[in-house]
């Protein structure tokens, strides 16, 4: 090729190089708009999650405040109930009743603790009046109920957190 042809060929190639030149700069761009949009997306998703777990966080904190809530009224409940019946005791058992023999406090203390009961050996403690007795039966009764709530208010929690997962 001759000097001349190449000078009529510059003008052609100068444009090519410049063609070229465009579509990776516009190539580069449409590359940046996808990995931008598709940032876009991720970061969107990652919100609509954060948003989600943040509305469950406060629904189980809701949950757990209204479980603690009710609870503490049961409880209070059961000890008003319980007060009420020990008031009922010098009303309903006389203070003259006949006492219980002495190792009946410790066969109701053995029960009370889940032990078995120590040898009998004829020296127990004093006879046990029966007010002190009935009183003490209604006592543990008042924590057996109230310990038998706590257990049915724990086990609704854990459904209800479960449920939720």
């Amino acid at each position: 090729m001759t000097a001349a042809a190449l000078r009529k060929l510059l003008p052609y190639l100068g444009a090519l190089l410049a063609c070229t030149g465009l579509f990776f700069v516009v190539r580069a761009d449409i590359l940046d708009r996808e990995r931008t949009q598709v940032a876009l997306v991720a970061a969107k998703r990652e919100r609509d999650e954060a948003v989600t777990q943040a509305e469950d966080y406060k629904a189980r904190v809701a949950s757990t405040n209204k479980l603690a809530e009710d609870l503490a009224k049961s409880s209070a409940r059961i000890r008003t109930i319980t007060n009420e019946v020990i008031r009922e005791v010098p009303i309903r058992i006389p203070t003259d009743a006949c006492p219980l023999p002495p190792s009946w406090r410790v066969l109701h203390d053995a029960a009370a603790q889940g032990t078995n009961p120590p040898a009998a050996t004829g020296a127990d403690d004093a006879a046990v009046p029966a007010q002190d007795a009935a009183r003490t039966v209604i006592e543990n009764y008042g924590i057996c109920n109230d310990t038998a709530d706590r257990l049915t208010h724990l086990q609704r929690y854990v459904k209800e957190q479960c449920s939720e997962h």
